[in-house]
């Protein structure tokens, strides 16, 4: 490996750590919003059916509010106030999240691009030791293009002299018609190759963002702003 392949190794290897801090984050302001959710409507649950059998209660006794009753009346009032507290702090849990799915997007986004340019580096390395080793193939093709320029007195006829140029054009369209289909057909094992086995083929997935932060600089700049905003009228 030459040293610009190490050091966008290191890069990738920060940029995917930093990514997922943020993804964990993200993973566990979800996770809190979702419990918390939970817990509301339990607190609901239980106030309404309280309230349910409060009344109940009182239309049996007459109108009359025992003590039995009015410390089930304050119960129900205390599920009931606690459910709508939770409206305040899932609404803090929201913009939390909102923050956290604005980092995973970015440093998600800095991950995929220190993958790719990892990617891309080490492809052309692999390509660069390829051509130390095409010393065959340039011979062949300097035979065949040398064999090519003997021709006989129909085909000097035929080709009004622009035999070189002729024959340049049949031997690279050979080799590269070989080179297409044989590139297209070969499929890359990264089992066998240590980088690519770490790092994979194909571009790190970026999950629990909205797809629009990944694809808009605006939307991810107006996110930030609206945050921004938020957080201030929220002092």
């Amino acid at each position: 490996m030459n040293e610009r392949i190490t050091t966008q190794r290191k890069q990738f290897e920060t940029a995917k750590a930093n990514y997922q801090a943020h993804a964990t984050a993200l993973q566990n302001v979800s996770n809190a919003i979702e419990k918390a959710q939970q817990q509301q409507r339990v607190e609901q649950e239980k106030s309404q059916l309280l309230e349910n059998e409060w009344r109940h209660r009182f239309r049996n006794s007459g109108g009359q509010m025992t003590d039995d009753l009015k410390t089930m009346h304050l119960q129900q009032i205390s599920h009931k106030e606690l459910a709508k507290e939770y409206d305040g702090l899932i609404a803090a849990l929201e913009l939390d999240k909102a923050q956290c799915e604005l980092a995973a997007a970015s440093s998600g986004l800095a991950y995929q691009d220190a993958h790719r340019s990892l990617l891309r580096s080490y492809a052309g390395y692999e390509l660069e030791k390829a051509f130390a080793n095409i010393q065959p193939l340039f011979r062949a093709m300097a035979l065949r293009l040398h064999a090519l320029s003997l021709k006989s007195h129909d085909e000097q006829v035929d080709d009004h002299g622009n035999f070189n140029a002729t024959d340049h054009k049949i031997v690279s369209q050979e080799v590269l018609q070989k080179l297409i289909t044989g590139m297209t057909n070969y499929s890359v094992n990264k089992e066998q190759e240590p980088l690519l086995k770490e790092i994979g083929l194909y571009s790190p997935e970026i999950s629990g963002v909205n797809p629009e932060l990944l694809i808009s600089p605006i939307k991810r700049m107006q996110r930030g702003q609206m945050l921004k905003e938020q957080r201030e009228n929220a002092k």
